[in-house]
C-alpha cells in the first residue's frame, strides 16, 4: 500500500498515523558524516532503531554509505537483517548467555565487552569455536552505568585475559556531551585517551570511540576514529546549547473529532486545572497518552500548519487545543465587512521583513535602509516563541523556529486560505498577500514563497475566489531577481486582482540594494501610473518606505514629498 494511503487508512479508522521520514534519516546521517570528515561515522539503531523500525532504517542507512551499526542486544543483533550485507554489527549489551554468544560468532557481531563476565563469556566462545573473535571493549570514564573500570581493564589486559579476542575498538559513553561548557567532556576525553594510550602501549592497538549524538558537535577532538550518532538521525536535537542541526523524521497527525466554544470562566480537561480566561474555540484531537504523548504535555500542535497550543491535561485518547485564532480571523472579516472595510492585508512569512540595514542611503544623504549582502547572517534562526519580529508567547531558552521548507509554506498558506476566503467573499472583503521582503528563497532557516513576480499566479491558482487578491509592493516586487514589474501591475490591474499598491521605489536587486525616493528608483513611476489608469484601477494607493528627511519631522516629511509626487503624477499623466 502506498504511504498516503496507509496514512489515510490509518486516520480514518485510528484516528492518527506516524509517519517517519527515511530520507531524512539518511540526510541527517550524511550531514553528521560530512561533519566528522575522516572519521568513521557509525548508526546506532538499538530499541528497533528508536521505536522506528530497524527493519525499514537500516537497511535505507546501509543504503546510504553506513557500515557499522550499534544494536541494544543480542535479539536485535540476531534479527537485523540486510541483504548481502558487508558491514559490521556491535552489540551493546554484550553476549548475554554462552548459547547465544554462539550464535553472534557465527553471525561474526562484535560484542562490546563491558565486564568480566561478559569477557567469560566471550573468551569461552572463541575458545569453543577455535577462532579470536571480534569484540569491543567498553571502558566507563565516568558515566558510572557500564564499563570496565580503568584499574580492570589494565589488570586484564596485562595478565592477557584479551589474547583470544580481536579487539576492534575501545569505546566509552559521554555522561554531558549535551552541555558544552561542561567541565565533564574534557576530564572524560582525557582519562579515556590515557587509557587508550596505555592499552596501545600494551599491545592493544584499536580504533577508539567516545562520542554519541552529541559528543559529534563538541569538536574535532572528540571524534576520534568513529562517532556513534542515534538520536540525531531521527531529528533529537542532541546539543541543547544551539538550533537543531537535524532534519525531523517524524510527524504525528491525528483527526479534529469536535470543536466546542467554552466559556469563560469553564474549565478544559481532568483535575479542572486549565480555566479560560475568556470564551475560547476548543478542537479536541483523537490522540493521547495511549499514543505515547506524555501526559503533561505542555506544547504546540499545528493544524495544516498553523500553530495552536494544547491547553487541559491529555486524556488516554484524546488532546484539546486553542484554535481561537483562526475563529477570530472569520471573525475578523465579518466585522471588516459590516464597517465597510474593503481589504485585508496580509503577508505570509515566518520570518518577515528583516535583515535590513539603516543608514543614509537616499539622495541627499536621507536616512533610509537597504539590504547588504553579508552584513549579517541571513540564516540566523528565529527564537521560539516568535513570528516575524514579534514574540506571541514565552519561549523556551536556546530554542529555536523549527526548520520550514517552502514546500510547507505553500501547503500552510492554502489551508489559510481556503478556510479563509469563503468568510471573505461572503462579506465582500479582499484577502490581498503581500510579497516577502527581502525576497530572498530561504530567510532564517523558513522557507520564503511570494519571492518573485510569477508566484503571484500560483496564489490565485490555490483558489480563484475574487476576493482572493494580491498587494501590488512596487519595490518588493523591483528587488526581486526575476523582472516583469510593468507586465505584472498590467495583468493584474486588468484582472482585478489588486487589492491596493504600496507605492515606494528601489535601487538594486536581492542580496544588495537601498530604499530610494519615490522619484528615484529603478522603477519607472509614470509608467506604472499609465497602466494602472489605462486598466482603470480604483483602488487605492500609497506611499510607502519613503526616506527620512533632515528636518525636524523627517517621516513626516518624507510621507508628505511622497504623497504629493503621486498625486501630481496621477493628475498630470
Amino acid at each position: 500500500m502506498q504511504t498516503s494511503n496507509f496514512k489515510e487508512k490509518a486516520l480514518n479508522e485510528i484516528g492518527a498515523a506516524i509517519t517517519i521520514d527515511l530520507d531524512s534519516i539518511a540526510s541527517n546521517w550524511k550531514k553528521i558524516a560530512s561533519k566528522v570528515e575522516n572519521t568513521i561515522t557509525a548508526a546506532t539503531v538499538k530499541s528497533n532503531a528508536y521505536g522506528l523500525g530497524i527493519d525499514k532504517v537500516a537497511p535505507k542507512l546501509y543504503k546510504t554509505g553506513c557500515k557499522n551499526f550499534f544494536v541494544a542486544n543480542a535479539h536485535e543483533a540476531l534479527t537485523f537483517k540486510i541483504p548481502n550485507f558487508n558491514g559490521q554489527i556491535y552489540v551493546l549489551g554484550g553476549p548475554a548467555n554462552p548459547l547465544t554468544a554462539e550464535k553472534l560468532a557465527y553471525k561474526n557481531c562484535i560484542s562490546v565487552i563491558n565486564h568480566k563476565t561478559d569477557l567469560n563469556i566471550w573468551s569461552s566462545t572463541a575458545n569453543k569455536i577455535n577462532r579470536k573473535l571480534p569484540a569491543a571493549i567498553h571502558i566507563d570514564t565516568g558515566m558510572n552505568r557500564l564499563g570496565f573500570d580503568v584499574k580492570d581493564i589494565i589488570e586484564i589486559a596485562g595478565l592477557g585475559y584479551l589474547s583470544n579476542l580481536k579487539i576492534k575498538l575501545i569505546m566509552s559513553h559521554l555522561s554531558c556531551a549535551d552541555e558544552k561548557k561542561s567541565e565533564n567532556n574534557l576530564i572524560q576525553s582525557r582519562k579515556f585517551n590515557s587509557i587508550c594510550n596505555a592499552l596501545s602501549e600494551m599491545g592493544i592497538k584499536a580504533k577508539k570511540s567516545i562520542a554519541n549524538s552529541a559528543g559529534v558537535f563538541l569538536g574535532k577532538e572528540y571524534h576520534l576514529d568513529m562517532v556513534r550518532p542515534g538520536a540525531s538521525l531521527f531529528g533529537i536535537n542532541a546539543s541543547r546549547e544551539k538550533k537543531n542541526p537535524m532534519k525531523i523524521a517524524v510527524s504525528l497527525e491525528s483527526r479534529i473529532l469536535q470543536i466546542r466554544t467554552v466559556k469563560k470562566p469553564m474549565t478544559v480537561g481532568y483535575g479542572a486545572k486549565y480555566k479560560v480566561t475568556k470564551n475560547t474555540k476548543i478542537a479536541t484531537l483523537s490522540v493521547g497518552y495511549a499514543d505515547g504523548l506524555p501526559r503533561d504535555l505542555s506544547n504546540n500542535v499545528y493544524i495544516k500548519g498553523i500553530l495552536a497550543p494544547i491547553i487541559g491535561k491529555l486524556s488516554m485518547d484524546l488532546t484539546t487545543i486553542d484554535v481561537s485564532h483562526i475563529e477570530n480571523l472569520k471573525t475578523l472579516l465579518k466585522n471588516m465587512g459590516k464597517v465597510g472595510i474593503p481589504v485585508m492585508g496580509y503577508c505570509f512569512s515566518l520570518a518577515g521583513v528583516w535583515g535590513w540595514e539603516r543608514g543614509n542611503y537616499a539622495r541627499g544623504d536621507a536616512e533610509s535602509v537597504a539590504l547588504v549582502e553579508g552584513s549579517r547572517d541571513f540564516q540566523d534562526p528565529i527564537p521560539d516563541g516568535m513570528i516575524w519580529n514579534m514574540r506571541y508567547r514565552k519561549g523556551e531558552t536556546n530554542k529555536f523556529v523549527p526548520e520550514t521548507s517552502e514546500k510547507e509554506v505553500w501547503e500552510r498558506l492554502e489551508f489559510f486560505l481556503n478556510k479563509l476566503l469563503p468568510v471573505a467573499e461572503e462579506n465582500n472583503v479582499s484577502l490581498a498577500a503581500h510579497p516577502n521582503d527581502p525576497p530572498l528563497p530561504i530567510m532564517r532557516k523558513t522557507g520564503r514563497i511570494l519571492k518573485n513576480p510569477s508566484e503571484y499566479d500560483k496564489l490565485i491558482s490555490i483558489n480563484e475566489s475574487s476576493s482572493n487578491k494580491i498587494e501590488m509592493c512596487l519595490g518588493s516586487i523591483q528587488e526581486m531577481s526575476e523582472p516583469g514589474l510593468e507586465r505584472y501591475v498590467d495583468k493584474f490591474s486588468k484582472e482585478n486582482r489588486i487589492g491596493y499598491i504600496h507605492f515606494r521605489n528601489v535601487k538594486g536587486k536581492v542580496p544588495n540594494y537601498i530604499e530610494a525616493f519615490v522619484d528615484e528608483g529603478d522603477i519607472n513611476m509614470v509608467n506604472i501610473i499609465k497602466i494602472l489608469k489605462k486598466n482603470n484601477y480604483q483602488g487605492v494607493i500609497i506611499p510607502d518606505h519613503t526616506p527620512a528627511m533632515n528636518c525636524k519631522a523627517p517621516w513626516h516629511a518624507g510621507m508628505a514629498y511622497a504623497m504629493g509626487y503621486i498625486n501630481g503624477l496621477i493628475k498630470s499623466t
